[in-house]
């Protein structure tokens, strides 16, 4: 029976041959592609299509093998998919009988196998395939292609051996890929409850040797008191201010016995209060004034020195940090360059030392958006954050205004992560990238991470944005979590670099 099935098999390659040697393409114009349709959906690529066999005129000792594939276009890559294969009668029942002797297997394994006879016309191949989408996908096309097979284990194919291409479709014609729309907004400042301010100054009010009486016109004690009213009267008489506490510190040079310079610089302290509570209308029993005897201002010596042009100031400052007693301290002092530098101390530096410095701390009340949008080229430092804030949201985010309050209020508050992030939001929407990823790297926020993600996205610098847009996600951020999808989505989508 073996014997019987081969013979046969081997006559009908024989005849195969023949035919195809007298006409290479029997078969054109039978087959054709009535319908191709195509989508990208959820990160795969499905392609459907009817391959219509009605017309075609097998002979029964004939397969035929249709194997749909997506080629690159420029043939770079390719998929190839389960075919189907349409076989007559009669070699349909040959291979029947040779698979119950293990005499035979499919040369591809096909999806399905379809027997054309007399009876059994199918019209149509209908192929849906579906896998998962790669990037050059976007530049390609359905190739189906066709092979011929004669004979039971031989192949004749109509192109010197090769796949005939019985259809090349047109080039997918796909949306442009998706472009990101990251979530960019600004951070409103928090509101602050009371806006306390405090302005220092420093009054070198004039004393006789050991004595605290203030003589008004002994030196020129009146120029220093006048300047120390027209200041206090200045805060006083400002309605958008309310003087809340005036704090004198009273320093003394460092010669002379410890506790005497003590004892001076509190009273003299005491002394410049009561001026100020005589001037000014204040009541010790108000509490509006403090005052507080420092003696000995080493650490104001110590910087004195440092911007001094003494050639020995290393020495002196190394006997000013090392040397813990005053007494001792001052003994060295006097002992440097025989006396020559002690005597330039005292003329020139100690004097600046023996002081009064006086604080007027203040409340500034609220201001609405419109008075903010006022002040805030004049008087800036009377608002808070948030205020420059509302002002800066009275005009449209992208205009001259508003980039200018911004600026003023990260120039006003640079120590404040808020102003520093909206800085850099800024930068960001004006397409100075490098500078927003300088500022938003100085940040440990994740509002900070997630821009910095879109100023390295605009950079080219991909990896470095899908780490940040990471960042931002794990820390909770929703417009982090947001924006980490729109960079997958563009990634999955992105054409080839």
């Amino acid at each position: 029976m073996k014997k019987v099935i081969s013979i046969l098999l081997a006559l009908l390659f024989l005849l195969h041959f023949d035919a195809l040697a007298k006409n290479p393409n029997p078969y054109k114009g039978q087959v054709t592609v009535d319908f191709e349709g195509y989508e990208l959906r959820e990160g795969d690529m499905y392609v459907g299509a009817d391959v219509n066999i009605s017309r075609l005129k097998l002979p029964g000792g004939k397969m035929m093998i249709f194997t749909p594939a997506l080629r690159s276009l420029d043939g770079r890559y390719e998929i190839r998919f389960q075919p189907v294969i349409v076989t007559g009668s009669e070699r349909a029942l040959l291979i029947e009988r040779a698979q119950k002797f293990d005499e035979y297997e499919y040369p591809q394994y096909p999806r399905e196998v379809l027997v054309l006879s007399r009876n059994n016309r199918p019209g149509n191949v209908s192929f849906m395939l579906q896998t998962s989408y790669q990037r050059w996908m976007r530049h390609s096309r359905l190739v189906i292609v066709e092979q011929t097979l004669g004979c039971l284990n031989g192949t004749m194919s109509y192109a010197d051996g090769h796949d005939r291409k019985i259809y090349t479709g047109n080039p997918f014609e796909f949306p442009p890929p998706h472009q990101p729309q990251f979530r960019v907004s600004y951070m409103t400042p928090p509101v602050d409850s009371v806006k306390i301010q405090a302005e220092t100054y420093s009054a070198r009010l004039n004393f006789q040797v050991n004595r605290s009486e203030l003589l008004r016109n002994f030196g020129d004690n009146a120029r220093i008191l006048d300047e120390a009213d027209r200041i206090i009267d200045r805060i006083k008489g400002d309605t958008l201010l309310t003087l809340r506490r005036v704090t004198v510190k009273g320093y003394a040079s460092p010669e002379g016995a410890e506790w005497n310079n003590w004892k001076l610089s509190h009273d003299r302290a005491r002394t410049f209060v009561t001026y100020i509570h005589w001037r000014h209308n204040f009541y010790e029993a108000d509490g509006i004034t403090t005052f507080v005897g420092l003696g000995e201002d080493w650490d104001g010596l110590r910087k004195a020195v440092e911007t001094s042009y003494l050639p020995n100031k290393e020495e002196i400052l190394r006997i000013i940090d090392d040397v813990p007693s005053a007494n001792r301290r001052k003994s060295a002092l006097k002992a440097l360059a025989g006396g020559w530098t002690y005597q330039v101390m005292l003329r020139e530096l100690y004097p600046p030392l023996r002081r009064n410095e006086y604080t007027l701390e203040y409340e500034i009340r609220g201001f609405s958006a419109r008075e903010a949008a006022t002040l805030i080229r004049t008087r800036p430092h009377l608002l808070n954050l948030n205020e420059m804030f509302l002002a800066a949201n009275l005009y449209d985010h992208g205009s001259p205004e508003f980039r200018e309050i911004l600026d003023i209020a990260v120039r006003q508050f640079p120590d404040s992560p808020v102003a520093q992030f909206n800085a850099g939001v800024v930068e960001l929407e004006n397409g100075a990238y490098t500078d927003a990823v300088r500022r938003f790297s100085m940040l440990d926020m994740p509002e900070a991470w997630n821009y910095l993600g879109v100023a390295y996205w605009h950079l080219g610098e991909y990896g470095k944005a899908a780490e940040a847009f990471g960042k931002a996600s794990e820390m909770g951020l929703e417009e982090g979590i947001y924006n980490l999808e729109e960079y997958r989505r563009w990634d999955a989508d992105r054409e080839d670099e």
